[in-house]
């Protein structure tokens, strides 16, 4: 995001929260994905090839 190590530690918690959401924002960085759940994971790894 560019800060400076010192910038980083003036901030505070929310002042940094604040900057990472407008970063995604800006940059059109989605919220990850949700976990699968457990029936989507049994499925995944029944059906690879591997």
């Amino acid at each position: 995001m560019g800060f400076t190590p010192q910038q980083l530690w003036a901030m505070e918690l929310w002042e940094f929260n604040a900057a990472v959401k407008g970063y995604k924002k800006a940059h059109g960085i989605k919220d990850p994905v949700r976990a699968p759940t457990v029936a989507e994971f049994e499925r995944a790894v029944a059906t690879s090839r591997i």
